[in-house]
């Protein structure tokens, strides 16, 4: 940034809209019929000829200019009398606030240096993906696109980003297990705005008509491509076949996916966020008491919501590993010819327990580092194999560390053989202290460098006052690094990598 404001200011005062258009005008020279580019997956015949008669139709039809309409005001600005605050406490070690007001929303604020003038605003509300009707994958995925798509009832989505021009803000939607979320980032000159937009799509999304034609057309689009890679086919089915065939997981049939209607999503909507726990997270550059104000203005108007998040049904939250394979289970993309992609895993530690998966993450790291010396020495080529691992808290009894590597489909047995060469060489703790120091070293250069993350500290205080065991974590997670020996990598080593327990994909070119 410094250096691009050196080189504007360079030019800033001598430069005239005449230079300007001067150098466009050169620079298109020549350039006298239209410029066409056309993308697409499809084989056709005689593009060019196809181009020009698409063209010359467009040209024919008759042009009317635009009629811009008079939007007036953004309608959500009066919510009713402010809230008070019942409780407000500092958290000394972490330095943060934890407010809550008579109504019962939450209010969690950490000042931070970090970005001056940028302050990020998080809300969780509602009921998540754990209470949606049936599998509800579907549905979620409709979710994220209906509420981004769909404005608001007074305002489409268009009237919307017309509105809020020329002002930091802007509300995203996501859907955890247990709860929805909504987030922006803004500055403290709009944070009165910023929380009217959220307080708007709370109170009422619009779910209109064009935005499940919007996503119709995205779906349509978007769906036939997931065939062409192998990790389209992973996404699609993998996701789920690790999961033992749960519909919840991987992406649903097209058809699945367009059936689902806004009715249904607003009928539901509507019920899970009745009466919801309500948390909002506030980090970056502000003032506590003008947040504090903002948040009275708005959230604090709501009528009472519940103290906490309900817990998940325990339907939802079993998942199953499958049964180890000693035969890769094969599956096939409609892409290159020369790419194939295999995926291994092994099940492993839950997300109940942080040490545990901080074990597992020591594991992973330097599975990564003996992956990436053995993959290219014994195959000789410049593939980029990535260990990972799943720990979730949601899920107890479940998780997974898991190797993925795209190669030549011809060495994609080689490839396999010597993966779980590698893995049986750790389970009989064939690691030295060089390798974990190596792999332990960024990790400790990480945990400092998020210190300075707002959205680190987020993620820590978001949901501080309903989920007290993310700071708990937060609080323990150096000490688990500082005191992990290479005895308890070889632990984990030996219960994770069972040949009789790893399940195998391979993901080989149809043709």
């Amino acid at each position: 940034p410094a250096f691009n404001l050196s080189f504007f200011e360079d030019y800033a005062d001598t430069i005239t809209p005449e230079q300007v258009h001067g150098a466009f005008v050169k620079k298109w020279a020549g350039y006298e019929a239209p410029q066409i580019y056309l993308s697409t997956s499809e084989v056709i015949e005689d593009a060019e000829g196809l181009i020009l008669e698409t063209l010359r139709a467009s040209q024919a039809v008759d042009v009317k200019p635009n009629i811009v309409a008079d939007l007036g005001d953004f309608a959500y600005t009066e919510f009713g009398d402010p809230g008070k605050v019942a409780t407000r406490k500092t958290v000394e070690d972490i330095d943060f606030e934890q407010i809550v007001f008579e109504n019962g929303v939450k209010l969690n604020m950490k000042k931070t240096p970090y970005q001056k003038g940028i302050m990020s605003v998080q809300m969780s509300y509602g009921k998540g993906s754990f209470y949606l009707p049936g599998n509800g994958a579907a549905l979620r995925w409709l979710t994220g696109n209906a509420l981004s798509l769909g404005g608001l009832k007074a305002h489409s989505a268009d009237d919307v980003q017309t509105l809020m021009a020329g002002k930091s803000v802007g509300a995203g939607h996501d859907m955890g297990n247990k709860q929805m979320f909504m987030s922006g980032s803004t500055t403290p000159e709009f944070l009165p705005e910023q929380l009217n937009l959220m307080m708007a799509y709370y109170l009422e999304p619009g779910f209109r008509a064009e935005a499940k034609a919007r996503y119709d057309k995205f779906i349509s689009s978007f769906y036939p491509t997931l065939d062409s890679t192998p990790g389209g086919v992973a996404s699609k089915e993998v996701e789920r076949m690790i999961r033992s065939g749960d519909p919840r997981f991987g992406i649903p049939p097209e058809e699945d996916l367009r059936s689902v209607s806004l009715e249904e999503l607003e009928r539901w909507m509507t019920d899970s966020r009745s009466g919801s726990a309500v948390e909002i997270g506030v980090v970056g550059d502000f003032d506590p008491e003008e947040v504090i104000s903002q948040i009275a203005r708005t959230f604090g108007t709501l009528p009472k919501v519940s103290s906490k998040v309900p817990t998940a049904p325990k339907s939802k939250t079993k998942l199953k590993f499958p049964k180890g394979t000693s035969v890769p289970e094969t599956l096939t993309h409609a892409g290159e010819a020369n790419t194939a992609l295999l995926r291994m895993y092994w099940p492993s530690s839950d997300g109940t327990d942080d040490k545990a998966i901080r074990r597992v993450n020591m594991l992973k790291s330097m599975f990564q580092l003996r992956l990436n010396d053995v993959i290219r020495e014994e195959l000789g080529a410049s593939y980029s194999p990535s260990a990972f691992y799943s720990a979730p808290r949601d899920y107890p009894g479940y998780g997974y560390v898991a190797v993925s590597v795209e190669v030549n489909p011809d060495d994609i047995a080689k490839a396999e053989a010597q993966i779980h060469k590698l893995a049986a060489s750790f389970a009989k703790g064939d690691m030295d202290d060089d390798l974990f120091e190596r792999a332990i070293r960024p990790i400790k250069e990480t945990l400092e460098e998020t210190l300075e993350s707002n959205s680190y500290w987020m993620s820590i205080i978001g949901r501080s006052q309903t989920d007290p065991e993310i700071p708990e974590r937060h609080r323990r997670r150096q000490a688990s690094y500082d005191n992990m020996t290479l005895e308890d990598v070889k632990a984990v080593a030996a219960d994770v990598f069972l040949r009789e327990k790893a399940v195998t994909y391979h993901i080989v070119p149809s043709l």
